[in-house]
């Protein structure tokens, strides 16, 4: 290049503003003369710069036309100082472009492979540890689960980067060695770095980086972790040096900054056929199956099945390769099918993977074979646990204090290890699916009856303490529970098929309120009838007091399913049996539960005189002031379906005033929702909007469904009552599905409160109208519906 063809506001307005100055025709064909700009900047990248100045233009080729502070602010300096070195560094590449520097060599590179595929879904990746390199970060650790793409991201880093380092990038392999302390003499070799007869590999190393300017990538670092201490020694005599390593536990060095790589993400629904396709997990299934099949074809039903095998998978890069090489004998929808049961069996037959890599069981073999004796063993211990664990459950577990280091240390090195991951904001850690299966098939029999039945016992202190304490703290028992419920489900299971049947059945009987109160009455009624069944059939005699909690609890599920003739035969059984064994506040409490189900048969009469028993033997007693309460709702509502609308109200607010006192959440709701449908009933549509919105702002706190579809319902009223005619129709067809799904329907003296409303609605509704809010209108619409009725209310007239 001739003498002084550049000019330095060109130089700076090419590296500041590239696309701006490139519509300049002297800069467009200066440029076109190095080859483009890419190329271009490339070569200035590889100059013999100051480690300063390296860091600079890496910073702005990594991330052009960013603001001076920006760059200020990443590199640490003040703005000033930016720009002071910014007119610096043009001034040296001045020079350079313009004295006729002969074009360098491609800068080396030591043993990089050559992907045979591309790296998809990685760009944020990618960009975070360019501009992180560019910034002047020493060490970065690209750390995750195996066979979730470290290495491929480390190959294309390495892709990138390979023109910014003069004196190249070195990929060393560590996946080979079993022993630390060759770590060093396995980068000396990848390196190529002789190593005298008096010299050991750590001096050899540091004379040979000492001032070369390399990107080293060190692959596996996991199973010689022990031995990285000597690559922080590394870092501190070779100032130009920069480490990316791949690892599936941290290297704990100081200054290393640890990139977590997720799977790749997977639609959790159906999405459109374009969209779908370019998903990074599917995208990679789909090139990958079309490299196994050249004839692999794509259309919706195909995409779908993609999903569903992705979604399997968990998005994990290798699992989805194994699964693509399939594709060669099964389609997409046979293959989901496949996978179902058989996970773990993937493998390939593609001979130049390390053996690790050919199957998904080899994979997470070679994983826990890393971790010591007690640390596998406490994996075993916690495989048992479907739905996680909590720090008092992991201490139960493994038998350990709640405060004593050693289960933190476990933990620490089970999530360091990628075998188990935290749940976001959560005190919760679970194991990863493939993981779990895979520890499990390798317990022995007597190990696992051993973990299973610390399990069951765990469970059943659990449910104990949920009957005990659940009406002091409704809100953060059933939130408990929520989050253990399949761990519940798993001690029920085991315990009903391994012949536990007391303790399956005082589970059930200590959990039924759960299922009552989030509206799970389909499956609270198999377990309670299953685990009743088998214990009646399995023992000589049963405990009467569980067996009279038992026969209730069935009693309570199935009245709100609208079973009322099992719900009338359980509560009449449980009531012989509290009264034969002498016991008047049990069989109060049944008494109560067969004085609901006489209003549903609108027997109101034997009704009232239950209730009036029962509020003199709870009335008597302080301990009992929460039934008494309960009465006295059951009395008002009773009058309301008599109406007799001031006892009702007066009744009403008792109760709220007593459940007020006794801080009780879902009574509390409850005794606003009958106020609201008293207050609605006698015109009072204001107070009565009030009421149902203050229930239905707890009540969707608590996720108490068959009590928020009362609050819904009442409002839905109170719409059309103001001649918001549609909003209303919506309400009630939500409620519609809300019952329809949790198995509540609507009992008969309610049922026939409503009719008058819905005549109304039709009458101002036309039939076409009505069709298309049914159409538009799912159960997917509640949530809305609910912060639309909090938040917005209705505008009653009259």
């Amino acid at each position: 290049m001739n003498q002084h063809l550049w000019q330095v506001e060109w130089l700076q307005q090419l590296l500041q503003q590239p696309h701006i100055a490139l519509n300049q025709p002297a800069i467009k064909q200066l440029v076109h003369a190095k080859g483009g700009l890419h190329p271009l900047l490339q070569w200035l990248c590889q100059q013999p710069l100051q480690p300063d100045q390296q860091r600079l233009l890496q910073l702005i080729v990594a991330e052009p036309q960013r603001s001076i502070a920006y760059y200020a602010d990443s590199l640490g300096i003040h703005a000033t100082t930016y720009h002071r070195h910014f007119k610096k560094l043009c001034q040296y590449l001045l020079t350079r472009l313009n004295d006729g520097i002969a074009e360098p060599q491609a800068s080396a590179s030591f043993n990089l492979p050559i992907p045979p595929t591309r790296c998809l879904g990685r760009g944020n990746e990618q960009q975070t540890i360019n501009r992180l390199f560019a910034k002047g970060q020493r060490l970065i650790s690209i750390l995750g689960f195996g066979g979730v793409g470290k290495t491929r991201l480390a190959l294309a880093i390495a892709e990138i980067q390979q023109a910014h380092y003069r004196d190249g990038v070195c990929f060393c392999g560590l996946a080979s060695i079993s022993q630390p302390q060759l770590v060093l003499a396995t980068i000396a070799e990848a390196l190529g770095v002789a190593i005298g007869p008096q010299q050991t590999p750590e001096k050899a190393l540091q004379q040979f980086l000492a001032k070369r300017q390399i990107l080293l990538i060190l692959d596996n670092v996991e199973h010689v972790v022990e031995g990285v201490a000597a690559i922080g020694q590394l870092l501190r005599e070779a100032p130009q040096l920069q480490i990316l390593a791949t690892s599936r536990v941290p290297l704990n060095l100081y200054g290393e900054y640890m990139l977590q790589l997720q799977p790749l993400v997977v639609p959790t629904k159906p999405i459109a056929s374009q969209d779908l396709a370019e998903t990074p997990a599917i995208a990679l299934f789909i090139e990958r199956a079309q490299s196994h099949a050249a004839r692999f074809s794509l259309d919706d039903a195909s995409l779908e099945a993609i999903r569903q095998i992705c979604s399997q998978l968990e998005g994990l890069p290798l699992a989805l390769e194994l699964a693509a090489a399939h594709t060669r004998v099964l389609s997409p929808q046979r293959l989901v099918q496949q996978l179902s049961n058989h996970v773990l069996g993937l493998k390939t037959s593609i001979r130049d993977l390390p053996e690790r890599q050919r199957s998904l069981r080899n994979l997470i073999s070679w994983s826990v074979d890393l971790l010591a004796p007690s640390q596998q063993q406490a994996l075993q211990a916690l495989a048992i646990w479907p739905a996680g664990w909590t720090l008092s459950s992991a201490s139960f577990a493994l038998d350990l204090a709640e405060d004593d280091p050693a289960l933190y240390d476990i933990l620490a090195n089970l999530v360091d290890h990628h075998l188990i991951m935290q749940v976001p904001h959560a005190e919760r850690w679970v194991l990863h699916p493939f993981v779990r299966e895979y520890v499990l098939e390798q317990l022995a029999p007597a190990q696992q009856q051993q973990f299973a039945q610390q399990h069951l016992a765990w469970a059943t202190q659990l449910s104990e303490a949920f009957n005990q304490h659940f009406a002091a703290a409704q809100q953060q028992w059933l939130d408990l529970f929520e989050a253990e419920h399949d761990n519940l489900r798993a001690a029920l299971a085991w315990a009903s098929s391994n012949h536990y049947p007391i303790a399956a059945l005082n589970i059930a009987v200590n959990s039924w309120r759960f299922w009552w109160a989030r509206s799970y009455f389909n499956e609270g009624q198999q377990w309670l009838d299953q685990t009743l069944a088998q214990a009646t059939s399995q023992t000589q005699k049963l405990e009467p007091t569980l067996h009279s909690r038992a026969l209730n609890a069935c009693g309570a599920i199935a009245w709100s399913r609208g079973d009322i003739a099992a719900a009338q035969a359980h509560f009449s059984q449980s009531l012989a049996l509290y009264d034969a064994n002498n016991n008047p506040i049990g069989a109060a409490m049944v008494r109560n539960n067969l004085a609901l189900v006489a209003i549903k048969q609108q027997a109101y009469a034997q009704a009232e005189s239950l209730f009036e028993l029962n509020a003199a033997v709870f009335g008597s007693t302080v301990e009992q002031a929460a039934n008494y309460a309960a009465t006295l709702s059951n009395l008002a509502m009773l009058a309301r379906y008599r109406g007799d609308l001031e006892r009702a109200y007066d009744l009403a607010q008792q109760t709220l005033t007593l459940r007020q006192t006794l801080n009780n959440q879902w009574a509390t709701a409850t005794s606003l929702t009958n106020l609201g449908a008293i207050s609605l009933q006698r015109g009072e549509f204001q107070p009565a909007q009030r009421y149902y919105q203050q229930s239905l702002q707890v009540l969707h706190q608590l996720g108490e469904r068959e009590s928020i579809a009362e609050c819904l319902e009442g409002l839905a009223i109170l719409a059309i009552q103001a001649g918001q005619y549609q909003l209303g129709a919506q309400r009630l067809i939500v409620v519609e599905h809300l019952r329809e799904s949790i198995g509540a329907p609507r009992s008969e003296p309610e049922q026939a409160l409503l009719a008058p409303w819905i005549s109304q609605l039709e009458q101002q509704l036309d039939l076409g109208i009505r069709q298309q809010l049914r159409q538009q209108t799912s159960l997917d619409r509640l949530e809305s519906m609910i912060e639309q009725a909090l938040n917005e209310g209705v505008e009653a007239r009259g």
